[in-house]
């Protein structure tokens, strides 16, 4: 009953495009028009409610994790599926291409994007622009596109 509760507000939340903060249960929080899709999705994402997010695109055809204390800036883009390509051009049907896992007290700036099967360590941070598209150790910065390690925070 509950998954069906949390889709239905999904749905309606998405339909009418509703700003500001809505909390579907304390462990789920969308800040400032974060926006997930396919909204029937939704219980593959799991995000703490220490999370700060700014107008994040989450698609979300694989699972998706956010620890605590992470924040990701003004348009992040998590992507979690694709499209395949044939020879007669792009298919429309989405493939998963895998999971995002964001870990605790990792920073993502404003417009990166995330591909499918990435984890972004503890306490890194992925500069403004970049994208990701392999798995980031703990406590490194790594910014570009594609997106390379800048330097080491390790202590």
């Amino acid at each position: 009953m509950k998954r069906i509760i949390k889709r239905i507000l999904a749905i309606i939340t998405n339909w009418l495009e509703i700003p500001g903060e809505l909390y579907l249960t304390d462990r789920y929080r969308y800040v400032k028009g974060v926006h997930v899709f396919p909204s029937r999705n939704i219980d593959m994402l799991t995000v703490d409610e220490t999370v700060s997010m700014h107008n994040v695109l989450i698609n979300l055809w694989a699972p998706v994790v956010i620890e605590e204390g992470a924040n990701l800036a003004h348009n992040v883009v998590l992507l979690t599926g694709g499209h395949e390509m044939t020879d007669s051009g792009m298919q429309e049907k989405v493939v998963p291409r895998g999971g995002i896992h964001v870990r605790s007290g990792a920073w993502i700036g404003s417009n990166a994007t995330i591909l499918g099967g990435i984890t972004i360590g503890v306490g890194s941070i992925v500069g403004a622009g970049s994208v990701v598209t392999k798995s980031i150790p703990d406590y490194e910065v790594w910014a570009g596109n594609p997106a390379v390690l800048i330097k080491s925070l390790r202590p």
